[in-house]
């Protein structure tokens, strides 16, 4: 049927439908084609199609328009049976077709279209047949899904290793800093893109340091061994900042609350206590001695906020005083008046001994990788996730949050946040290898 005959028959219908009535008022059809809004019905099987928010535009030249969905729609979203339902600028409309690459459709309300192949095209014709309106309507859905972490291997062996060495990474002024040690030879190597990494020359640290026991604050890089404290502002030059006179340090603990806090021994008691810092150039012994099954070594820290915004830090795993692993979760508080530390390993004691992981905060969750157990197993412990800040600790749904396969099983890595993305450095295999290799992942739809 040639266009014009069939807008004459609309026309028709209208004027004998407006004179059945009997009235005597004179109704004047509406001369608008054009659509206000479109929206999906909610079906069952998609919940999410009535959430999807369209923009019309009808601005353009001439009698088209464009119709689009605002927010790509959500992962795995069928566009194949949704019900459109479009509200018009006019009263009412003469008709309106939807047309696909398989199909015309005459919407009468109710209408199940397939939306598969797109655009769709959109043909409203005004009430009393004198404009008309097409739309390209686009509904795209999301091709990648929002809840898979995307893992991939950066570096395969850029740094030289022995049977000893551990690795540590961190980020200052925008540059990653990879320290290795033997515990006789201390080396660095500089990146800024975690890609291309080069040997640096590292001044004013003791050779013999224990690499895993520097610690990072936001810009000032902080090391201890027993008789001194060492700072650096740039990762390669570094000197003493404090000489203790009443304790020696055994180890840093964190950054947490304005100070650092650090394992201290007493020289006069010989009992280990923790010791806080303003800002590394003076030190105060806290009263209290550590408990037995506090760590001392191959713990993991983490300093972080809790949902409700209190500051909040972490020791988990690690050996003790006597060397044995470990499985106390000991966390700590700040409520205004004192700090209150809570072994979490109390209430739940199924947490394995473990030791040599790294636990970072990532998406509103806290994630820990590697560690090995008691017996030296590595177990399920390669990666593990917390969504209750580290009271329970699960493994990750696999089908998202998988490694690579190269990855393996390991302990003693390294690794570090930055730009929402998880950088992972070296490492021990459960043979005994170290690891030389490097990795970084993230969740798809963080920065969305």
């Amino acid at each position: 049927m040639k266009k014009k005959s069939f807008l004459l028959l609309l026309l028709a219908a209208v004027v004998v439908s407006s004179c059945s009535t009997g009235s005597t008022t004179t109704y004047v059809p509406s001369s608008d084609p054009t659509v206000a809004a479109m929206r999906f019905s909610a079906r069952d099987s998609m919940p999410g199609l009535s959430a999807a928010v369209f923009v019309v535009e009808n601005k353009l030249e001439g009698d088209t328009g464009i119709i689009y969905a605002k927010d790509s729609l959500q992962y795995g979203t069928r566009l194949d049976t949704v019900v459109p339902v479009f509200t018009y600028s006019g009263a009412r409309v003469a008709g309106s077709y939807l047309f696909s690459t398989s199909d015309t459709v005459a919407l009468v309300g109710g209408d199940t279209i397939n939306f598969t192949t797109q655009p769709l095209l959109l043909h409203v014709i005004s009430e009393d047949l004198t404009a008309e309106k097409w739309y390209n309507i686009y509904a795209p859905v999301h091709k990648v899904d929002p809840d898979l972490f995307s893992w991939c291997q950066r570096s395969k062996d850029f740094f030289s290793v022995t049977a000893n060495t551990r690795v540590k990474i961190v980020n200052i002024a925008d540059v990653f800093y990879l320290y290795t040690s033997d515990g006789a030879v201390l080396k660095a190597y500089s990146s800024a893109d975690f890609d291309k990494w080069s040997e640096q020359t590292v001044t004013g640290l003791p050779t013999d340091i224990k690499v895993a026991n520097i610690m990072a604050t936001e810009d000032i890089l902080y090391y201890a061994s027993s008789a001194a404290l060492y700072i650096s502002t740039d990762g390669l030059n570094w000197h003493d900042i404090y000489t203790p006179t009443d304790f020696e340090f055994i180890n840093l603990l964190f950054a947490f609350n304005d100070s650092l806090w650090a394992i201290v021994k007493d020289d006069a008691t010989l009992e280990l206590r923790q010791a806080v810092s303003a800002d590394g150039s003076s030190w105060e012994m806290r009263n209290d001695s550590l408990s037995d099954d506090f760590p001392v070594s191959d713990f993991a820290t983490l300093s972080f906020r809790s949902a409700a915004n209190r500051r909040r830090a972490m020791v988990v795993g690690g050996l003790s005083a006597k060397g044995e692993k470990l499985n106390s979760r000991w966390n700590v508080d700040w409520d205004r008046h004192r700090y209150r530390w809570v072994d979490f390993s109390k209430t739940d004691n199924t947490f394995p001994y473990i030791s040599g992981v790294s636990i970072i905060e990532y998406n509103n969750s806290l994630l820990m990788f590697g560690g090995s157990a008691t017996d030296n197993s590595f177990g399920d412990y390669g990666l593990l996730e917390s969504a209750d800040e580290g009271m329970n600790w699960n493994i990750p749904d696999s089908v998202h949050n998988c490694m690579p396969t190269e990855y393996g099983q390991r302990t003693q890595v390294a690794v570090k946040v930055k730009d929402n993305t998880i950088y992972i450095v070296g490492g021990k295999s459960k043979d005994g290898l170290v690891l030389t290799d490097s990795y970084s992942g993230k969740l798809n739809s963080i920065d969305w």
